[in-house]
């Protein structure tokens, strides 16, 4: 585990470039930065491949960043009965949304594909910081605002009547990002049940996903390479 004067000493300008890339930090001079450094402790970490960074329903005692890295989120259904993967690369705020409210726990698992380095500004830390710096104060309200707006337009969407397209729906209500590669992990009768359809008519859109390299089935996971072409090809936009 690398602290801030030994990161800064390996990488001094691409460590300073990535946190002004941050959403939070966007507005802030390298100036800002210093004062930022010198008085809120921070504390980097790095993953090495294949390690959970993470885990879903675990304490959320702080802020973290991926400065850089590949990675996934998963989140598992309350009930067990399926689970949605996104991967992610770089420059990613892991869940601001968790730090307080009535469950102050990680809602999804976060896992290192390749070295990730993570930035963490624990809770007190980060109140300090948004007490210091306006700048900062009005980035999170823009986060948290934003990410509250996708959810309320999400509660007015209407599922389609068409199963593919409901599929897709279902899947799409669920991501963080609606681009890139997805794994739902779920059986076809689990599925069904899910969609008030018969596993046998959700089987047979999903093999005819994967005949038109749309989808890759496996046992009781869909693997979606893109699931924008997906979208668009299930709504007759291709």
């Amino acid at each position: 585990m690398r602290t801030k004067e030994e990161w800064r000493k390996a990488k001094p300008n691409s460590m300073f470039h990535r946190l002004i890339e941050l959403p939070i930090l966007q507005g802030i001079n390298l100036d800002n930065l210093e004062e930022i450094l010198a008085q809120v402790p921070l504390h980097f970490e790095t993953f090495e491949p294949n390690k959970v960074m993470f885990k879903q329903g675990d304490p959320c005692n702080g802020i973290s960043f991926v400065l850089n890295g590949k990675f996934t989120v998963t989140h598992k259904e309350e009930k067990d009965r399926y689970a949605i993967t996104e991967e992610f690369e770089n420059n990613f705020t892991i869940e601001p949304t968790s730090m307080f409210g009535l469950k102050s726990e990680y809602f999804s698992t976060y896992k290192s594909l390749t070295e990730v380095h993570v930035l963490t500004i624990e809770k007190l830390n980060f109140l300090l910081l948004l007490s210091k710096f306006t700048i900062i104060q009005m980035n999170v309200f823009n986060m948290m605002n934003a990410r509250t707006q996708i959810v309320q337009k999400r509660n007015w969407l209407i599922s389609p009547n068409d199963i593919g397209q409901r599929m897709v729906h279902f899947i799409r209500c669920r991501l963080e990002k609606p681009e890139g590669a997805k794994t739902i992990s779920v059986s076809f009768r689990t599925l069904g049940k899910l969609l008030n359809s018969s596993h046998i008519t959700v089987a047979m859109i999903a093999k005819e996903w994967e005949r038109y390299d749309l989808a890759q089935l496996s046992s009781k996971t869909i693997y979606i390479p893109d699931i924008e072409r997906l979208r668009a090809a299930v709504m007759g936009e291709e």
